[in-house]
């Protein structure tokens, strides 16, 4: 029997990340300052500037880019469209 297919990210999410990233170019490069924290690692996601964990300090990261852990270690982005779980960041590529 074959494998369901893998849910993806609605095509409006895809847009609004897409609206975000025109609108401020400046989060897709690195930056010195008080919002970088060390990399934190989160199953098989390491996770860097410009995102976050929500255990993580305030400064680190900026809000709108917060993950959030569940109870077996995955990294979750949690969102109005609903609980995505985090595969990779690519932050060469820009994808999530």
């Amino acid at each position: 029997m074959p494998k369901p297919p893998k849910p993806k990210l609605p095509m409006h999410a895809l847009v609004a990340a897409i609206v975000v990233l025109l609108k401020f170019p400046q989060l897709c490069f690195a930056r010195t300052g008080s919002k970088h924290c060390s990399p934190t690692v989160r199953g098989n996601v390491t996770i860097n500037y410009p995102f976050r964990l929500t255990t993580q300090p305030p400064h680190c990261g900026d809000p709108p880019f917060e993950f959030h852990c569940d109870g077996s270690n995955r990294t979750v982005l949690v969102s109005n469209y609903g609980r995505f779980y985090v595969q990779n960041i690519s932050y060469e590529r820009n994808t999530v």
